[in-house]
């Protein structure tokens, strides 16, 4: 799979405030993109489960749900890279 650190940045970056409301001098980067996009196809992919009736997530072997989100993920960084050239 692709480096989730590697690829079109960030899902949510921001800075966190100090209790002033001054900026810390580090950037929270946040969730990358890669993590963010798995975790949204992972979602799509219980669903779909689900709703076959066929079988239940447990049933389905949630690893290979996992590596299907994975494998999701590492399309859409790769045309996220397409798009901006990289």
């Amino acid at each position: 799979m692709t480096s989730p650190y590697k690829s079109c940045g960030f899902a949510f970056p921001g800075q966190q405030l100090d209790p002033q409301g001054k900026p810390y001098a580090a950037l929270d980067p946040g969730m990358t993109l890669w993590h963010y996009f798995a975790a949204t196809a992972l979602n799509g992919l219980i669903i779909w489960v689900e709703r076959q009736k066929v079988n239940t997530v447990e049933e389905s072997r949630p690893h290979d749900l996992a590596q299907a989100a994975g494998r999701i993920a590492d399309a859409m960084i790769k045309e996220c890279e397409k798009r901006e050239g990289k």
